[in-house]
């Protein structure tokens, strides 16, 4: 069982993601392009998750969520991991109330690592994936630039735990368990 926490992009902000993922298809070629459906902001991935403690994980994860007030974040400029000669992935940055993000991403990180989860150590770059594997080098700055504002603030008021699973060659992904952000 394949999980991850994340938050859900509102529909609005979805949709101006989609208009950008347009955009950049005309510009760049890739292996994959995120779906409308799975587009999120990963918090923690966990990956294969013994079954048998997921349910104590999940009661275990509320606490750490809950404390949280609902906060304000919007979509911010084009990014790749890896680097721009041999890019992996490519995304938009998160702006917004970033410093309440990470520390959500960080409270998440204190109860996964209980769990063995070893990306809980890792530093956290919040971010949209919008594709993959582009095929050439990218400029990012010339990307950017003609890239129009990104407007797509959204309130977050839940995290999410979700499971992945792959169906006829693509992923999807279910929740299995949301905390209202109180």
């Amino acid at each position: 069982m394949r999980l991850f926490t994340a938050i859900e992009l509102s529909l609005e902000a979805k949709l101006r993601v989609k208009e950008v993922q347009l955009q950049l298809k005309q510009k760049i070629t890739c292996r994959s392009w995120q779906s409308l459906e799975n587009l999120h902001l990963t918090l923690n991935f966990l990956g294969d998750a013994n079954e048998a403690s997921v349910e104590q994980l999940l009661k275990d994860l509320s606490p750490a969520i809950e404390r949280f007030h609902p906060f304000q974040l919007g979509l911010g400029k084009l990014g790749v991991f890896a680097n721009e000669r041999r890019p992996r992935i490519v995304y938009l940055d998160i702006e917004g109330e970033t410093t309440l993000l990470k520390e959500m991403q960080s409270s998440l990180s204190g109860v996964l690592i209980h769990y063995g989860y070893d990306e809980a150590k890792k530093v956290y770059t919040p971010h949209i994936t919008l594709a993959r594997e582009p095929q050439n080098s990218l400029d990012l700055s010339a990307l950017n630039s003609e890239m129009p504002g990104l407007e797509g603030n959204w309130s977050v008021d839940r995290v999410s735990v979700f499971q992945s699973e792959f169906q006829s060659g693509r992923a999807v992904h279910t929740i299995l368990q949301q905390y209202l952000l109180k």
